[in-house]
Order: C-alpha cells, then sequence, then structure tokens
C-alpha cells in the first residue's frame, strides 16, 4: 500500500480575513497571511487534500496557472512555508 501525503489545517485560536489577507492567531502568537496562504487555507477548509488536490483547488479558484512557473512548484511552496508556520499539518495515511 502506498502512503499518501495529505495535508490539513491545524487548529487556531481565531482567523480574520479581510480583503485577500488573513490573520491567525494560535495559542502564542499571530501569524499574517497574503498571497496563496490564505487561499490554501479556504480551499482546505476541513478537508484533508494531497498537494495535486491543493494545486487543482487553488488553481482553480485564482483562474489559471501563473504565468512565471509552475503552479505546482509555486503552492508546494507556499505550502512548506504553512507547515513551517505551524499554520499546516502533514498527514501521512
Amino acid at each position: 500500500m502506498t502512503t499518501q501525503i495529505r495535508y490539513q489545517r491545524a487548529d487556531y485560536v481565531d482567523e480574520l480575513n479581510i480583503d485577500g489577507e488573513s490573520v491567525v492567531l494560535l495559542q502564542s502568537r499571530a501569524i499574517r497571511l497574503g498571497g496563496l496562504g490564505p487561499v490554501i487555507l479556504a480551499v482546505l477548509g476541513s478537508a484533508k487534500l494531497t498537494v495535486t488536490e491543493i494545486v487543482s483547488a487553488v488553481t482553480e479558484q485564482l483562474g489559471g496557472a501563473p504565468a512565471d512557473g509552475s503552479a505546482e512548484a509555486v503552492v508546494e511552496s507556499a505550502i512548506a512555508a504553512l507547515v513551517d508556520e505551524s499554520l499546516l499539518i502533514k498527514v501521512e495515511n
């Protein structure tokens, strides 16, 4: 059986979304997000999604792939940053 890595949102105290930016309140700090961060959090909702599923949802929501590079590379970079900030959790199943 192959292990598939999925991502899900971490538990937050609160989240505020205004004009395409978010402020996420964790137990010990607040994090301000712009760019793809709020979009990725929104497409995840309460789901556990693979990178491919996240890329597809983000691309669909934003209307296409970026002109200056691979959508997958850009989204993977944003996912890694969200994991580093403890806003996403990597789940293997």
